[in-house]
């Protein structure tokens, strides 16, 4: 069976088989309270309850440097335990990335199609979510809030948008201009031209 390694920061590394993973523990990467995610079922559980997993009995008064927490040693997490797996580290970071430029991008034109780069933010930030990055749930929920804003602002201004087509089409009219929505007008002769 294959494993997951949850970070503190929600980050997923893996999979890995239960010789990596004691790997890893050697190394100081894995706590016996960092969380493991089964491959197959997803469920998460502490790694001290992974069978196959050894972790070596520390002296309880003063915590080896490789066991200390993230926070106080910087090397902690410096070579992630899986470093092949998505381009930086986590599954799914290109998807999620696009996600919440779409998002931006839909929130900054609003009424202007912002709706149209919002929708695609919500389908690549599902991408994301499939590909079991944990930050691509946060970008499908702030496009999605996105996309209702600019849908509602969008069906808020087409009245005036249909009103303000219509009198561009009538002063069009009315100076003899062709609508750019009509076909061209062709002036009739009375003498065509014979060749």
């Amino acid at each position: 069976m294959r494993y997951f390694v949850i970070a503190d920061d929600g980050a997923k590394y893996g999979p890995a088989d239960i010789q990596t993973l004691n790997e890893w523990i050697r190394d100081g990467r894995i706590l016996p309270s960092t969380l493991i995610e089964e491959e197959g079922s997803g469920a998460r559980l502490a790694a001290s309850s992974v069978a196959g997993l050894t972790f070596e009995e520390r002296s309880a008064t003063a915590p080896s440097q490789e066991y200390a927490s993230p926070a106080s040693n910087s090397n902690y997490w410096q070579n992630p335990p899986y470093a092949n797996y998505g381009a930086a580290g986590v599954a799914g970071s290109t998807e999620t990335t696009i996600a919440w430029v779409l998002g931006v991008v839909g929130a900054l034109l609003c009424c202007c199609g912002g709706f149209l780069f919002s929708s695609a933010g919500v389908f690549f930030a599902w991408l994301g979510t499939r590909k079991g990055n944990p930050r691509a749930q946060q970008a499908l929920v702030f496009n999605g809030v996105i996309l209702v804003i600019t849908l509602f602002f969008a069906a808020l201004s087409w009245p005036a948008f249909k009103d303000s087509f219509a009198k561009t089409q009538e002063i069009m009219k009315q100076q003899g201009m062709d609508s750019p929505f009509s076909p061209p007008i062709t002036p009739k002769t009375s003498n065509p031209i014979r060749l």
